[in-house]
């Protein structure tokens, strides 16, 4: 579990650092509600820790001590270009998850929560609820364990889609050049917040998670100016919707 400490350490450094970009340079100017929307979206990632990313690798140990795997990849030696294939192979699967998560109406009352957040920065890319976070555990973990992928390789994607997230809920002002060479391969700030309007045809566009290009591939990329999207659920704008509380209880409402 050591490589799983450091990239979820990185993953920290990401999001501290992407912080404090987001009080020098904004995007957008912090709304009033900032303050209370990033202590509920914290404490709300603090439930669904144990049931995230982190569990994933534990959910692929169980698998592998049941013996059950396809085997796909096991004779493919090398450390470094197993990582990359685990990679590649585990990120298409949370695109097809995160694409499902839009189109089942029980995913999408779990996921739901990800996208009542009237505004976006670093902390949305915490705001999952408890029950997203077990779905994607069972998954990436057992999905992956299923391939053949081991515990620290599939550890190794968790870590690297959480930085990535991270820079992509940003409220912070990519260079353009930085943008345009990094837009074609990775998730980006300016290609994530189509998904996050309020309009929902262009929020169900643009499902990657770490990697742009499965979007193009797939038919669901959007391009245009993010500069007038507004972010939101119409049915969850009220204050209450955006507590603890009203995050808790949104996978039983309608959405």
């Amino acid at each position: 579990m050591g490589g799983l400490t450091f990239g979820m350490a990185a993953a920290a450094f990401v999001l501290v650092c992407a912080g404090g970009f987001e009080m020098a340079r904004p995007w957008r100017p912090a709304g009033p509600s900032t303050t209370r929307r990033w202590i509920a979206n914290v404490t709300l990632y603090g439930l669904s820790f144990g049931l995230g990313y982190v569990m994933a690798p534990y959910v692929a140990a169980l698998v592998k001590l049941a013996n059950i795997h396809l085997g796909l990849i096991e004779r493919i030696d090398g450390t470094a270009l197993r990582i990359v294939i685990a990679i590649l192979c585990l990120d298409l699967l949370d695109y097809a998850l995160h694409r499902a998560s839009h189109r089942v109406a029980l995913l999408w009352r779990v996921h739901q929560t990800h996208h009542s957040d009237v505004e976006l920065d670093v902390t949305t890319a915490l705001r999952h609820h408890p029950f997203e976070a077990a779905v994607t555990s069972v998954v990436i973990g057992g999905g992956g364990a299923l391939l053949g992928f081991s515990t620290p390789e599939i550890a190794s994607y968790g870590a690297l889609a959480i930085t990535v997230q991270f820079v992509a809920h940003a409220n912070v002002v990519v260079p353009p050049l930085l943008a345009k060479l990094l837009a074609p391969v990775l998730v980006t700030p300016d290609f994530h917040r189509f998904h996050h309007s309020r309009v929902q045809p262009e929020a169900d566009a643009n499902y990657g998670q770490v990697f742009s290009f499965w979007d193009r591939v797939f038919g669901s990329e959007r391009r245009g100016d993010a500069n007038a999207v507004e972010f939101g659920l119409d049915a969850q704008r009220r204050p209450k919707d955006q507590n603890l509380s009203g995050l808790l209880v949104q996978p039983m409402l309608r959405g």
